[in-house]
């Protein structure tokens, strides 16, 4: 009988949070690697002359998903921030129609 309560005590507490743990695990399926990586651990990627022009754009367009326009342009090339820099300015020009579909994308 005590064994019997106890293991359903047990389910009480473990199945809500088991719950939980297999619906965050759903959404995250649901995002893209880097958008779920900013998600929850912000811009980390540091750019080296070695970084993958691929991994670039990935990360850019994590950011532009993420709203974080100063984020966006410090990946952007050295030549591109001369010309649409300072971040203000870049951030004024990703707000116009032809970029603004960028800012919170749904996928990409």
């Amino acid at each position: 009988q005590e064994s019997s309560n106890l293991r359903r005590a047990r389910r009480r507490i473990f199945l809500p949070f088991l719950s939980q743990i297999i619906l965050v695990g759903f959404v995250l399926l649901l995002l893209p690697n880097n958008a779920c990586a900013y998600a929850f651990y912000g811009p980390s990627n540091t750019l080296t002359p070695t970084t993958r022009p691929k991994s670039i754009v990935e990360w850019q367009l994590a950011s532009l998903k993420a709203d974080d326009l100063q984020q966006t342009f410090q990946y952007a090339s050295p030549a591109n921030r001369a010309i649409t820099g300072p971040w203000t300015r870049f951030a004024a020009m990703v707000k116009t129609p032809a970029y603004v579909d960028l800012i919170n994308h749904a996928r990409s």
